[in-house]
């Protein structure tokens, strides 16, 4: 298996030997007229592979990189899209700016070997080679890491007063950017990380801690989550049900996934709640705010709350550019203020809960970039803070004996670091 660097340097050392005759004619006794000093020997041509790492810069393309940086031909560029398309279905000519292509070539400058990373993880490639009659193969190859399980820690406090930042600092080593948000996917219908994070508030994860030769490089697949506010425990085990694919569910069996996401925005703070009467600062008096405002940035993406049919996409007055989602007979969301739409979002179209369909802007009447986020009921809006939803389907009959088996050691593990505070029973009555 492939393991980092993914293409190796064989450069051989050129060894330059320099003439000592010219020495003896500076010493004592020297001859008059010192020999002619033996002509200097130029190296040996570098035999092997020479190793090119280019990373793509933002304005970069595949096409460009190759012919005109590093001179490869242009028929050659054109055939490993082809065959990298073909064989392992992988589009170079989408390369991503940032990333670095490895590339080898041999002692006439002929390219050999090219790999591009698929991930900012650098853990999966297409690796293309030419072949002795000059075409190109591709494969996939994937990182072969050492793996071995820990449990980290955390807690929300004064310095470390976000999700994210405590993520950042989880005792046992801090999460990077990726792990983060998947962690905060394995909660995300349960808490919304922009408005119900408090100080006291403490995570323990049971996860995948990934080396190669003895190096960590990353954190992999939380195998049990543990989330300890004043509601209670949120727990979230990974389990692979019979004929289908891994997801995480409560310790009682029951999915974790719910009809709909806490929050459209992965990572924002709450502008303005929902109120019967708000000052609007736009037109100067008080009216209904019969939403939420989630500050952001301009091009944020925003997500859709749950499964649905797009019934309105464009110009809405004060909205500005407006979506909505009726998800069944009884519930339907707003989505207000967008500065563009997400790819092929339009009336009539079905969307996926967690799909991008649109991005953070300030059209309408807006003071500035900000999410204007409604959810009704029966055409009624109301305060979605304050909506509960039960969890989706539990794990079957057939199955669950099997959970019940493999959840036992994974709790255990929590426990260990962050155990569930014991309910004090009730005072009997005298």
């Amino acid at each position: 298996m492939l393991k980092p660097p993914v293409l190796a340097p064989v450069l051989a050392a050129a060894q330059l030997c320099l003439p000592l005759g010219w020495l003896a004619a500076c010493g004592p006794g020297a001859p008059e007229e010192p020999e002619p000093a033996a002509p200097i020997q130029e190296p040996p041509l570098i035999e092997g592979l020479s190793e090119v790492y280019h990373v793509v810069g933002g304005d970069e393309t595949f096409g460009e990189i190759c012919s005109q940086k590093h001179g490869i031909p242009y028929a050659d560029m054109l055939a490993m899209v082809a065959v990298a398309e073909e064989q392992v279905e992988q589009d170079l000519t989408a390369i991503r700016a940032g990333r670095t292509l490895q590339m080898r070539f041999d002692s006439t400058d002929t390219l050999v070997d090219l790999a591009y990373p698929l991930n900012s993880a650098e853990d999966s490639w297409v690796v293309l080679h030419r072949e002795a009659d000059g075409t190109y193969s591709a494969t996939l190859e994937e990182v072969e890491y050492d793996v071995e399980m820990r449990t980290l820690t955390t807690e929300i406090t004064p310095k470390s007063n976000s999700f994210w930042l405590a993520c950042e600092r989880l005792e046992g080593g801090g999460l990077d950017g990726n792990a983060i948000l998947a962690l905060a996917e394995i909660f995300e219908y349960d808490i919304d990380f922009a408005t119900e994070v408090q100080q006291g508030d403490r995570i323990a994860i049971w996860v995948e801690a990934l080396s190669v030769n003895g190096n960590f490089k990353k954190y992999g697949i939380v195998h049990a989550a543990r989330y300890l506010n004043a509601e209670g425990p949120h727990e979230a085990i990974r389990f692979t049900p019979t004929d289908d694919k891994p997801a995480y569910f409560t310790a009682e069996g029951m999915s974790t996934k719910k009809q709909f996401l806490r929050s459209p925005l992965k990572f924002s703070r709450v502008a303005s709640g929902f109120s019967r009467s708000r000052f609007h600062p736009v037109l100067k008096k008080n009216r209904p705010h019969l939403g939420t405002d989630f500050s952001a940035p301009t091009g944020t993406p925003v997500r859709a709350l749950g499964d649905g049919k797009v019934t309105h996409a464009g110009w809405r007055g004060g909205y500005g550019n407006l979506v909505i989602i009726q998800h069944d007979s009884k519930y339907s969301t707003r989505y207000g203020h967008f500065s563009k739409y997400g790819k092929g979002i339009k009336k009539g179209k079905r969307v996926e809960q967690g799909q991008i369909i649109g991005y953070v802007g300030a059209t309408g009447l807006a003071t500035g970039p900000h999410l204007h986020f409604e959810f009704r009921i029966n055409g009624n809006p109301v305060n979605f803070m304050k909506q509960d939803f039960p969890n989706s389907e539990p794990i079957s009959k057939t199955d669950m004996p099997r959970f019940n088996e493999e959840k036992a050691p994974l709790l255990a593990q929590l426990d260990t670091v962050l155990p569930v505070p014991v309910a004090e029973a009730p005072d009997e009555a005298p």
